[in-house]
């Protein structure tokens, strides 16, 4: 995934997820509230990383799956870079 941005706070992603009134909400929309409420930088980038049309269900389905890709995200941060050596004549 090669994401580089800041990470945003899981409180502002709950704060968004309470804004956001009706549900179910693309991410389209919820993107559209973030940048009407001057949410941060780092929300915005994250949240482009869902799909466009991504659909969530409920504010719980938002947060969890923000929760999760930021922990894959993070994992991948924390990964042991492999190295390609080259082969020695």
């Amino acid at each position: 995934m090669q994401y580089t941005n800041r990470l945003p706070s899981e409180k502002d992603m709950i704060w968004l997820s309470k804004l956001t009134t009706s549900y179910p909400v693309t991410r389209r929309e919820i993107l559209r509230i973030a940048r009407m409420w001057n949410f941060k930088p780092e929300v915005v980038s994250f949240l482009r990383l869902f799909a466009p049309d991504q659909l969530f269900e409920t504010r719980t389905d938002f947060v969890a799956r923000c929760e999760s890709l930021a922990l894959l995200i993070r994992q991948e941060w924390e990964a042991p870079k492999e190295t390609i050596q080259s082969p020695q004549d």
